[in-house]
């Protein structure tokens, strides 16, 4: 029924499959450094804008800091926190506040006078985020997230 394949196909064959590994590595190895590229380069952003914002501090925003995490979120594209120098919430631009248990180590690296960062599910929506926290002016944190959907979503198309 089958005839034995000849010496050509074989040879073609063998091309074939070691030209769609090739193929299959490369795409895979693009992937990984996509995606990292795309983190560092978010991290940076979020660093810098961190940095930028936790210099907000003029003496009024202590009575107000809703307001203020609500206009950086504004300004900066981002869900903005803001906690007091020993980890609680004050102000959060989101509709659902940060509840009590919410300091990740990102939160907990600003309080010791680090950059913090941490990619984990927010514990309000479960969605993958990206957080960095820096010390701010009179001892506030900034705390900046954005969903990793963006990063995920270009690293899957």
């Amino acid at each position: 029924m089958f005839r034995a394949l000849t010496f050509r196909a074989k040879l073609l064959a063998s091309y074939v499959s070691l030209v769609v590994a090739v193929v299959a590595v490369a795409v895979l190895q693009l992937d990984r450094s996509l995606g990292a590229e795309l983190r560092q380069k978010l991290d940076q952003r979020l660093e810098q804008q961190a940095l930028g914002a936790a210099q907000w501090d003029d003496g009024e925003g202590r009575k107000h800091p809703e307001k203020i995490a609500s206009r950086l979120a504004k300004v900066l594209s981002v869900d903005v926190t803001i906690f007091d120098d020993k980890g609680h919430a004050v102000g959060d631009s989101s509709p659902e506040p940060v509840g009590e248990g919410d300091v990740g180590p990102e939160v907990e690296a600003a309080v010791a006078g680090r950059v913090g960062r941490a990619s984990r599910p927010s514990r309000q929506t479960g969605v993958d985020s990206y957080y960095v926290a820096v010390p701010g002016e009179g001892g506030w944190i900034i705390r900046l997230s954005v969903p990793l959907s963006d990063i995920q979503a270009t690293v899957t198309s």
